[in-house]
This record gives structure tokens, C-alpha cells and sequence, in this order.
């Protein structure tokens, strides 16, 4: 019947390995059996969870700097850049130059 596995509540199979669980993971049933599962964006064996770096290898191009986040990173670009650091701006538009 749904929810219930042999004479166990789904839940109270869950119960059994919570508490081992990684504060980033939580207990599943994972063919049939609890398992500790870590959280999108984190990554181990569910006792332990560390965080997924983003930034490996760096995604951000033309000298980007990357930072790491929670399942995302942001690119730091230099000036005349924009994106994850693929994409010249011009910096010529509009005509920044004065008398011609």
C-alpha cells in the first residue's frame, strides 16, 4: 500500500537514519532502503555534505573571476566586458569621443 513498506510507515524508516544525516541532506528511501541524500548543490556520501564548487572548472571567460555560491556562481569581469566574461561590449557606442 502507498506509504507503507512491509510493516514500516515510510517515515518511520526514515527516522532510523535522520539523525546521522548531514544538516545539508536528508533521509530517502533509496531502493527501498533510507538512505542520507545530500541537498541540490551540496555533494558526499549524505553524512557528509560539502558544498559543490561551481567555480571548477571557472566558467567565466577573458580573465573573469569567478565566486563561488549555494548551487550557483557569479563571474567579477574586466571593464569592456559582460555575461560570464564571453562577451566584448563596445565601447565606442555611443561615440564616447569628443571633437571627431
Amino acid at each position: 500500500r502507498d506509504g507503507i513498506l512491509g510493516c514500516h510507515c515510510v517515515e518511520d524508516q526514515c527516522a532510523e537514519c535522520a539523525e546521522v544525516c548531514d544538516v545539508h541532506a536528508s533521509c530517502r528511501l533509496v531502493d527501498g532502503q533510507p538512505a542520507c541524500v545530500c541537498d541540490d548543490g551540496w555533494q558526499g556520501d549524505g553524512e557528509t555534505c560539502a558544498d559543490v564548487d561551481d567555480c571548477d572548472p571557472n566558467p567565466c571567460q577573458n580573465g573573469g573571476t569567478c565566486t563561488d555560491g549555494l548551487d550557483s556562481y557569479t563571474c567579477s569581469y574586466p571593464a569592456g566586458f559582460v555575461g560570464t566574461c564571453q562577451t566584448n561590449i563596445d565601447n565606442c557606442d555611443p561615440n564616447p569621443c569628443q571633437n571627431g
